[in-house]
């Protein structure tokens, strides 16, 4: 536990200056990867507000297929979101879908965050504590989430679509 609220605390000191808010990049069931459009592909949200000393700040998931160990990629921005092709063409890493998979953290990856299990079987929440520190305000962070999903041949990648988040 030490060592994620170093990896929090280090995360929002690393990353570049801007007032608090979650905005999505993409389309959410749209701009990620999984089983179809919309519905088979992960979603993510901001739940609670970026300030700083918000120890209950974190990021809340939908995954629609079965998983059990999602992880939460935070990083710099994608000036421009790169496109992901899968052995199914564009998206297709779980079966043929119209979603585009993007790719919207990067190219600096500054933690990986595992998710706690909150709904079985489709929800996690990845927390993500705020320090008490006034320099954090303005702080820009990036996040995607992966995940594999279980099918009936192995498993297969899941991504959802971005998040920008801003500390203030």
């Amino acid at each position: 536990m030490r060592s994620f609220a170093f990896a929090s605390a280090f995360l929002f000191t690393a990353l570049t200056h801007a007032s608090a808010q979650c905005t999505i990049y993409g389309s959410p069931g749209g701009s990620g990867c999984g089983f179809s459009t919309p519905w088979g592909i992960p979603t993510i949200r901001c739940f609670g507000a970026p300030t700083v000393g918000n120890q209950s700040y974190a990021i809340e998931a939908s995954i629609p297929c079965q998983t059990t160990a999602p992880l939460l990629m935070l990083g710099s921005c994608q000036p421009t979101p790169l496109r992901i092709g899968g052995p199914f063409g564009a998206g297709g890493f779980c079966g043929p879908t119209e979603a585009s998979c993007l790719l919207f953290v990067g190219p600096s990856i500054y933690a990986g965050v595992p998710g706690a299990s909150t709904a079985p079987p489709s929800g996690f929440r990845f927390a993500l504590p705020i320090p008490a520190d006034p320099a954090l305000r303005g702080v820009v962070v990036c996040a995607q989430l992966f995940t594999l999903c279980a099918t009936t041949g192995g498993a297969c990648i899941g991504a959802s679509h971005g998040l920008s988040v801003q500390v203030q």
